[in-house]
């Protein structure tokens, strides 16, 4: 039984070395984005979102990639730990005065995800959580946004895996508009 433990213990600190190596690596590469604070979101995700949502439309299916600026995890228990990393990182970055919102932060991403991905499971679909990092062109304010996808060309099912959030994100508006099909 010990033995057991152990090895429960040791694939755990496995999997922080590893995300903790793809923070980094997503953090140095990082995109250069337009930040748009009305919407919370980057111009430059909102017109990928408008893609998807057109690609979908022609019956293709919506598989986001997000390149090397995102860490994504396959389950909904890793994503806490990777947005608190992540989050980390950020603190290392800008330094300590930040913690406290990116706390707060990391808590409203962890919510609205999760709320997405519990719609996904009731439609028998998982999803994948991540982050990805951006630096602002302007401003040179680094942080990262949350993701969530899925990979369907079922364009109805998508619209209500948006929906399902409470607070729709801007991204979440424009995957979620048109008719519903499910």
């Amino acid at each position: 039984m010990q033995d057991q433990i152990g090895d429960v213990f040791e694939n755990r600190d496995r999997l922080i070395e590893t995300l903790n190596k793809q923070v980094d690596f997503a953090f140095e590469h990082r995109e250069l984005h337009t930040f748009n604070p009305a919407k919370r979101a980057t111009e430059e995700c909102l017109a990928e979102a408008k893609a998807a949502t057109e690609a979908m439309s022609k019956g293709l299916p919506w598989n986001m990639e997000f390149g090397e600026s995102c860490v994504v995890v396959d389950d909904s228990h890793m994503y806490k730990l990777l947005l608190d990393i992540a989050g980390r990182k950020l603190v290392e970055f800008g330094g300590p005065q930040y913690e406290e919102s990116i706390q707060a932060q990391n808590n409203g991403y962890l919510s609205h995800e999760w709320d997405h991905g519990v719609k996904a499971l009731d439609h028998g679909v998982k999803g994948r959580y991540g982050v990805r990092f951006f630096e602002d062109r302007l401003t040179h304010f680094v942080n990262y946004i949350p993701t969530f996808s899925i990979i369907s060309n079922d364009v109805g099912l998508v619209r209500e895996i948006a929906r399902g959030s409470k607070d729709l994100s801007a991204g979440d508006e424009i995957l979620s508009s048109g008719e519903k099909t499910i």
